[in-house]
């Protein structure tokens, strides 16, 4: 429970990456979209390791989307964007290496 996993699974055309999800029961297969089928279909690798790196991957990908700590998106790009997180920011600025910068505060600007 509450374990991710990826595994390379053989099939007729060669080996299918599959990942399942940390919250989720069933395995999900890496897929590319086919523009001449107009839908996404399951990507085939000649190698076992490669077709379980790529589903690593993708798991990854989508688990790293939601994941939160604190109410801030872990594993991402984005800003952060809580309260928490903006005053974390804003103190980083104020100090340096332990060492607390001076800030004169003009009148009217509080």
């Amino acid at each position: 429970m509450n374990q991710s996993e990826a595994r390379a699974k053989l099939t007729e055309y060669g080996y299918v990456g599959e990942y399942r999800l940390s919250w989720r029961t069933e395995y999900f297969t890496v897929t590319e979209w086919n523009a001449a089928a107009n839908k996404p279909t399951p990507k085939t690798f000649k190698n076992p390791l490669i077709a379980e790196l790529f589903a690593w991957r993708e798991k990854h990908k989508r688990e790293e989307a939601v994941m939160r700590r604190d109410g801030d998106t872990i594993g991402t790009i984005e800003a952060p964007t809580t309260q928490k997180a903006l005053a974390k920011s804003q103190a980083d600025k104020l100090f340096s290496k332990g060492r607390m910068i001076n800030v004169q505060r003009i009148a009217g600007e509080a």
